[in-house]
């Protein structure tokens, strides 16, 4: 699979905040460069911590994931522009929007699914798709889908992950080990969302493995072409290159180490 960039739109109609989530994302309504106008979650960079960080994070763990078979919205570069801050009728998100100019990181917005429920009958043909998530967020270091934040939803016979900004959390230890080697995944493992469902099971990762496998070199040169330069500048700058190096290592490192980890897990 060779990475695509994220297909652009300009942001034209502002529907709502939604009331959850660390950044209080919004849903806008945004034109692609097709003409057509699709519906997606934007969060605002005024109330991010280190942008253009977060989007980068976000586009890494969007574009990984949806490489590694995990369902992830499609990501989109958003275009905020003065004319269209200013357009916002409701004060307060027209204030947040015009500190916001620029191209944010957007998906596509998803109908269909609803939030986990703390109590969920895992079925068997969701099993294998629950073992490919947790072995995701191992991968790329992902320490927050937990059950008190589980930035998963589910329909009946799929999962959809999202929010991918905490990820990658080697990025921010200081004098921490090599991460490829003295990962997370014990403390990923233990507070998982899907820990209660997949401790004792036996489910497959032979797909997930061997999707891994084929995330080669020329693949990651494809993906850091494909990312946009502005998701790259400032803050950002270098950390694209640091997170693809940690990943192709950790590809390397999987068959004999850290995979075989997750497996071992699932297995007790």
């Amino acid at each position: 699979m060779t990475p695509a960039p994220p297909a652009v739109a300009v942001a034209e109609l502002y529907a709502r905040a939604m009331g959850k989530g660390r950044n209080r994302p919004v849903v806008l309504h945004a034109r692609r460069a097709d003409g057509a106008l699709v519906e997606c979650v934007v969060k605002p960079a005024a109330r991010l911590t280190m942008p253009p960080v977060e989007y980068l994070l976000e586009w890494i763990g969007a574009a990984i994931g949806r490489a590694l078979g995990v369902n992830v919205p499609a990501p989109l570069a958003v275009e905020i522009t003065a004319q269209f801050a200013a357009s916002v009728d409701d004060p307060q998100a027209r204030s947040i929007l015009e500190g916001s100019l620029g191209v944010a990181f957007g998906s596509t917005f998803e109908h269909g699914y609803t939030q986990l429920p703390r109590e969920f009958a895992l079925s068997a043909t969701l099993r294998d798709e629950a073992a490919r998530v947790l072995a995701f967020d191992v991968y790329i270091h992902n320490v927050d889908r937990r059950r008190d934040n589980p930035n998963l939803f589910v329909q009946r016979d799929q999962f959809l992950a999202f929010d991918h900004e905490q990820a990658f959390s080697f990025l921010f230890a200081i004098l921490a080990p090599d991460p490829v080697f003295d990962d997370c995944a014990s403390s990923i493992l233990d507070r998982h969302v899907l820990r209660s469902y997949l401790r004792g099971q036996m489910p497959s990762l032979s797909d997930f493995a061997a999707r891994l496998r084929a995330l080669d070199d020329a693949f990651f040169a494809a993906f850091v072409a494909a990312t946009p330069a502005a998701w790259t500048q400032g803050a950002a700058l270098g950390k694209l290159e640091a997170v693809t190096d940690v990943l192709r290592r950790r590809r390397d490192a999987a068959a004999n180490g850290w995979l075989l980890k997750v497996e071992a897990w699932m297995a007790q």
